[in-house]
């Protein structure tokens, strides 16, 4: 293993574009679980602490799986939806001041400080990962590691992961891991 480099990728090749529908070659990898983990890394970073309706929450993902589906490839939409999140978290804990709006607002395109102002955001990080491939890599290993508990939910993969933040000193990522699979498991 290359160090930075997860040992168990997600293979994006398992999504297969058909008649304008996105399909995926395995049952338990499709858009619905990229568009159920993507929301539950947003809901775990950004309002853990929060009580949505129904109707926020649909709203929300409906809003993720389009914004997953409409690009050329899901899975690094999926990727950059992730971590377009985990940046916004990073601000709203270094600023004390800084606010998270509802899924309605944040994901509005008209709020320019929501999930539309990370876009510039993205556009830097990838632009430092020219020069610095593993700049911040935990922002891009931690859907993977997601991804990957979805379609391996053992022990022994649960561990994997959780070692692999813990080694690289990536306390706050483990916590949103161990956090993000107690909200699938028992969540929302």
């Amino acid at each position: 293993m290359i160090y930075g480099v997860p040992r168990k990728p997600y293979i994006r090749s398992q999504i297969v574009k058909q008649n304008n529908n996105y399909t995926m070659q395995s049952q338990h990898n499709n858009i619905d679980t990229l568009t159920d983990a993507a929301w539950n890394i947003a809901y775990t970073s950004l309002w853990n602490t929060e009580i949505f309706s129904k109707e926020e929450i649909k709203f929300a993902r409906s809003w993720i799986k389009n914004f997953i589906m409409n690009t050329p490839d899901p899975y690094n939409a999926y990727l950059e939806f992730c971590q377009r999140v985990l940046m916004a978290r990073r601000v709203a804990i270094d600023n004390q001041y800084t606010y998270i709006p509802a899924p309605t607002w944040y994901f509005s395109t008209g709020n320019a400080k929501g999930f539309a102002g990370t876009g510039p955001w993205f556009e830097k990080l990838m632009y430092y990962r020219k020069s610095f491939p593993l700049y911040r890599h935990q922002w891009k290993v931690l859907p993977e590691a997601i991804l990957s508990m979805y379609e391996d939910n053992s022990a022994s993969n649960f561990h994997y992961w959780r070692t692999w933040f813990i080694v690289r000193h990536f306390q706050s990522t483990v916590n949103v891991f161990l956090a993000t699979l107690c909200n699938m498991k028992y969540g929302n």
